[in-house]
């Protein structure tokens, strides 16, 4: 449980569940009926947009100084030498748990370098934005970009970013070598996918939701697909989880998931060893 009395987990808020749930009954009573788990994933998500406070203190701040964000001293979480809003407009799977990763230090972790690309961050959205406001937005009409290689020098990236877009490649492993190519040693490629069982839900193509999808994936899946595509000893895995928050499993098979339903991998770029595997 992310939430707690007393428990700050990112600076811009002095998070105190308990107050949270006296102080706002209708989230009390969705966590009581068991449709809401976390309320400081509601407030991350809705609850400081709705002018909800995380705290008696940050009410009080706001009561004293009108102008002041009701979140905190601030409405933004710095990564590296940049500031990321927390209502950054993200569209598409990732902005389900966009405010929720600036909390827990995911973005940070992996993502705090200068130069981040977000590969086919539209999807099919015409208002879309990449992933962070300094961040390289890559789509099929980025100058010189084919859908494969990418237009930048080898090793000039600290992060490439893709949620939902190597299912719908048709050669997944010339495109995840041209990520890995771009990327800095100790860069990362953050790489989110519809989980099979948890999206699609079937065994064989087509999905049901997505006719554009090529390729099916589980975690054993894709984590195959980065080792066919990489040598040896030249990356690492830094994460890997099955991520089905909110993910409501009383919906039948014939109906559009709910919740969220992907697997996320990291892999860092590392320098090889001197020695080669016998």
């Amino acid at each position: 449980m992310m939430g707690g009395k007393a428990i700050n987990p990112w600076p811009p808020f002095d998070w105190d569940e308990a107050w949270y749930l006296s102080r706002y009954p209708d989230i009390a009573a969705a966590v009581a009926q068991g449709r809401l788990t976390d309320p400081f994933y509601h407030f991350l998500q809705t609850g400081f947009r709705e002018g909800r406070f995380a705290s008696a203190a940050a009410e009080q701040r706001a009561q004293q100084s009108p102008d002041a964000p009701a979140a905190g001293p601030r409405h933004e979480v710095r990564l590296g030498v940049f500031s990321v809003p927390l209502d950054w407009p993200v569209k598409g799977e990732i902005g389900k748990t966009f405010t929720l990763r600036l909390a827990n230090g995911f973005f940070s972790k992996y993502m705090s370098g200068a130069v981040v690309l977000d590969i086919g961050y539209k999807g099919g959205h015409a208002d879309a934005v990449p992933i962070f406001p300094h961040a390289v937005g890559v789509d099929l009409d980025y100058p010189g970009y084919d859908g494969v290689r990418l237009p930048f020098q080898d090793e000039s990236v600290d992060a490439v970013f893709a949620s939902h877009v190597l299912e719908h490649v048709p050669d997944a492993t010339a495109v995840l070598r041209d990520w890995f190519r771009v990327i800095k040693i100790g860069g990362f490629i953050i790489c989110v996918v519809p989980h099979q069982f948890l999206y699609e839900r079937k065994v064989d193509l087509p999905s049901m939701w997505n006719t554009e999808h090529l390729r099916f994936y589980t975690p054993a899946s894709l984590l195959r697909e980065f080792e066919q595509s990489f040598r040896p000893n030249t990356y690492r895995i830094r994460h890997l989880v099955d991520n089905d928050l909110c993910y409501d499993y009383n919906l039948s098979s014939d109906r559009h998931p709910s919740g969220c339903y992907e697997i996320e991998v990291v892999v860092e770029k590392i320098e090889p060893p001197a020695w080669n595997l016998c």
